[in-house]
């Protein structure tokens, strides 16, 4: 599939009046002036986090002491679903923000609106979304285009953003799921899905957001295409089968565009034809490693080296120091390759622990490398995304549901040790992850769309209850320890706070936000799960991030050793 598509804002009917455009104010703006130098009144408006965009733009509650923000509350949606839609507001505004929920339909013809109060002054702002049908036959409440004629008349507006969604929604759908041969597929080797968007990224001033109409289509394709093809695999009983690799590429173009093809797998050249640069000091790395420089890391540790192969040919390593010392701890990092602090801190917490000597570890900091090299490629046009492509392996499965290539490492690295603790290090979104065309809301991780800091996750097998919560304790210590940690977690949840009505997690001193529960289906008696807010950052915050890690694994061990 090959597509071009016209711009909607320059292709708009003869008789609008009222528009909501996948497009940034700047864009918008010009285009009304250019209506107005042709004697035409026109009023563009942002079809995506509408409120937010008309607080930013209009400048609305500056100044104001209290802010009241009436959102729509729609049957069969996400309750909060249009209250998200309104992060990062509360750091934006002066006055303090109070939320409530009205109940609301959408009808044809007719938008569902926010209601903002700002001393005694109300202004409702229209939020533009219909009902479709997915591709997985779930009824959605998306986002969309929207247009008001002279007569008043309002209808969706079909813009070249949903558009090319739509379409490779349809190619996913209609792809043949035949598999390379019998035995274990997969159906294609990579999904290229490459789309570019004259929208460029706008920051806001709150974090590492922006509003990023290209990573918003990133995520929402790569998600849909996977839950497409799994929801048909599944209605022919073929759920376990392997996918492949599916890449939307996105990136800035001056014209819209939707280019899909299936590239054929070929032995990976980033490892042989790269020479390694030198890491002069883990501890103040700002940016993630490059997988030779893994490599070195793990031989300067001159363990036993155990390893298994990535589908696509890439050594998945990992190192056994055993002294017949009493502790006895599992440390892996990488498993979603686009989480890249946990690779930096288990490196760094092995190479201390091998120094004490008084701990008898394994390490396999960078689990899924296929992943890791596509997450690098996608770096090079789009530094600060998420990236959720590069997420699973090239399978298409996260490591853990694999039998074969990378998910036996984990079996490996048992064998060489019957640890005591597994600290398992990752990473989640430094900003707001949003699946605008599917429902807004991330399915399946809507715990995850908000930055909170960094977070734990301790999981514990039956009659192992009070040893986890002691060890979880010093995990938790660790980070209320390390003041920029700290300070970066107190303000990530004063901003998610006010927008989440609840959450599914404890704050331990009102700063380290955390699950604890029993879970025996893990690989050892205790579980610690490290979560730093790590997708994507560079600098200061990437530092923080490792050291967060870092920090949590030799505070877990210094706890065992007691």
């Amino acid at each position: 599939m090959n597509r071009s598509y016209p711009r909607t804002l320059y292709n708009l009917p003869d008789d609008t009046v009222e528009a909501w455009l996948f497009e940034p104010f700047e864009s918008r703006l010009q285009v009304e002036k250019a209506w107005a130098a042709r004697g035409k009144n026109l009023k563009l408006h942002c079809a995506y986090k509408s409120l937010l965009h008309t607080v930013l733009e209009g400048q609305l509650g500056k100044g104001v002491n209290d802010v009241v923000i009436r959102y729509p509350v729609i049957d069969g949606d996400e309750p909060q679903r249009f209250r998200l839609e309104c992060y990062p507001i509360t750091g934006l505004l002066d006055g303090v923000v109070s939320f409530e929920p009205c109940k609301a339909t959408v009808t044809e013809g007719e938008l569902p609106f926010y209601e903002i109060v700002t001393e005694n002054v109300i202004q409702r702002i229209s939020a533009p979304v219909r009902w479709v049908t997915s591709k997985t036959q779930k009824r959605q409440l998306v986002a969309c285009g929207w247009v008001i004629n002279q007569q008043g008349e309002g209808r969706y507006l079909a813009t070249e953003f949903d558009s090319i969604y739509n379409d490779a929604c349809q190619y996913v759908a209609d792809l043949p799921l035949l598999p390379k041969n019998e035995n274990n597929g997969p159906f294609f080797d990579r999904l290229m899905i490459s789309i570019g968007l004259p929208m460029p990224d706008v920051p806001l001033a709150i974090g590492s957001n922006a509003i990023s109409y290209i990573e918003a289509m990133h995520e929402d394709l790569y998600f849909t295409a996977l839950e497409i093809i799994e929801y048909r695999l599944s209605a022919l009983n073929r759920g376990k089968e392997v996918l492949g690799q599916i890449v939307p590429e996105v990136v800035f173009a001056d014209e819209p565009s939707l280019l899909i093809s299936i590239e054929q797998h070929s032995l990976p050249s980033d490892i042989e034809n790269h020479v390694s640069e030198k890491v002069a000091s883990l501890n103040r790395l700002e940016h993630w490693l490059s997988p030779l420089q893994v490599l070195d890391q793990l031989a300067a540790l001159s363990g036993v080296r155990f390893d298994a192969e990535s589908r696509q040919g890439r050594p998945v390593l990992g190192c056994a120091v055993i002294n017949g010392a009493p502790v006895k701890l599992a440390i892996s990092g990488g498993q979603h390759a686009n989480e890249s602090s946990g690779v930096v801190g288990a490196l760094r917490a092995a190479h201390v622990l091998k120094q004490r000597g008084n701990v008898d570890f394994t390490v396999c900091p960078l689990e899924n490398p296929d992943g890791y090299a596509l997450f690098q490629q996608l770096c090079e046009k789009n530094p600060n995304h998420m990236h959720h492509a590069a997420r699973y392996t090239s399978t298409g499965k996260d490591l853990t549901c694999g039998t074969s290539h990378e998910s036996l490492i984990r079996g490996l690295a048992k064998a060489q040790l019957q640890a005591d603790v597994h600290l398992n290090l990752h990473g989640y979104p430094a900003h707001e992850w949003t699946r605008p065309l599917s429902g807004y809301v991330p399915e399946g991780f809507t715990a995850w769309t908000i930055p909170k800091g960094f977070f734990l996750i301790c999981r514990y097998h039956a009659g192992f209850e009070a040893q986890a919560r002691i060890l979880l304790d010093a995990a938790i210590q660790a980070v209320i320890g390390f003041d920029a940690q700290k300070q970066q977690n107190i303000e990530m949840l004063q901003n998610f706070f006010p927008i989440v009505d609840g959450s599914h997690f404890e704050v331990a001193e009102g700063v380290v936000p955390y699950v604890f529960s029993e879970d025996n289906g893990t690989d050892y008696p205790i579980e610690i799960i490290t979560e730093a807010p790590d997708e994507t950052v560079y600098g200061e915050a990437f530092m923080v991030a490792h050291e967060s890690h870092y920090r949590v694994v030799l505070a877990v061990a210094d706890e065992l050793a007691k």
